[in-house]
C-alpha cells in the first residue's frame, strides 16, 4: 500500500537538497555542481514516481483479482 508518508519523505529530502543548493550558491560553488545536483534530484524524483506507480499497479491488480 502506498502511504503519503513515502511521498512526504521524498519531498522533504528534495526540499533539504534545494536548501543545501541555495547555501552552496551563497558560498560561491560553481554552477556545474548545482546542475549535477539538480539532475540527480530530477532523476531521483522520476524514479520515485515510477516505483510508486508500480506499487500502485500491483496493489490494484491484487484488489481486482480478489
Amino acid at each position: 500500500m502506498i502511504k503519503l508518508t513515502d511521498i512526504d519523505r521524498s519531498n522533504t529530502r528534495l526540499t533539504s537538497s534545494a536548501k543545501v543548493t541555495a547555501e552552496k550558491m551563497k558560498s560561491g560553488v560553481i554552477l556545474s555542481d548545482i546542475d549535477r545536483l539538480n539532475t540527480r534530484l530530477t532523476r531521483h524524483a522520476e524514479l520515485q514516481k515510477i516505483k510508486l506507480m508500480k506499487r500502485l499497479k500491483v496493489f490494484l491488480t491484487k484488489k481486482l483479482a480478489a
